[in-house]
């Protein structure tokens, strides 16, 4: 939090639904851009600032660490239901807004289950299921797979992928990339 100012123009500008400037600095890139800023989230350990950039008309999450200067304009806007309804159902940076969600659904092995039954990994996580030998179901909706492939990935072998079946292959591709990347590096 290095720059006060910055959050104040960002919590002002919410509050009246006041479009912004913007220049955002990533390792690649530094830009302006016209902003509708709609809330600040905390997710995976850095803050953001959510909503619409009105440059290129779409959603965005951007990382306050990025943010190098915020301008206000005098313009206003009229918040979009539909990315509000989005914002209230966001559980990680990488959600996708417009992408029709998704039901996952995962065995847990008895022997991590009380680590799904204390910890609720996302908001939207639910036990549907409790099997003779100790293991759970657990179920999530998300819009992007990459919500949960970390979360899957830490647990294996004890997590089995129930459905939806993309999700396993992609987690297969992601765990045979990162194997030839280690095999590479020796």
């Amino acid at each position: 939090m290095k720059n006060k100012e910055v959050i104040k123009q960002l919590e002002h500008a919410i509050k009246f639904n006041k479009e912004i400037k913007i220049v955002y600095k990533t390792e690649r890139f530094l830009g302006k851009r016209n902003f509708h800023p709609y809330k600040i989230l905390f997710l995976n350990e850095n803050f953001y600032i959510v909503g619409e950039n009105v440059s290129k008309s779409k959603f965005e999450f951007l990382r306050f660490s990025l943010i190098e200067e915020v301008i206000l304009t005098k313009k206003t806007f009229f918040a979009h239901q539909d990315i509000t309804t989005f914002i209230k159902r966001i559980q990680t940076p990488w959600a996708v807004f417009g992408r029709e969600e998704v039901t996952v659904r995962l065995r847990i092995d008895s022997s991590i289950r009380r680590n799904f039954i204390l910890k609720k990994y996302l908001p939207s996580q639910e036990v549907v299921a409790d099997f003779d030998n100790g293991d759970i179901e657990v179920q999530y909706t998300i819009s992007n797979y990459k919500e949960l492939e970390e979360l899957i990935i830490k647990w294996l072998p004890k997590i089995r992928i129930m459905y939806p079946r993309p999700l396993k292959k992609m987690i297969k591709k992601s765990l045979d990339k990162k194997m030839k990347g280690l095999l590479e590096s020796n």
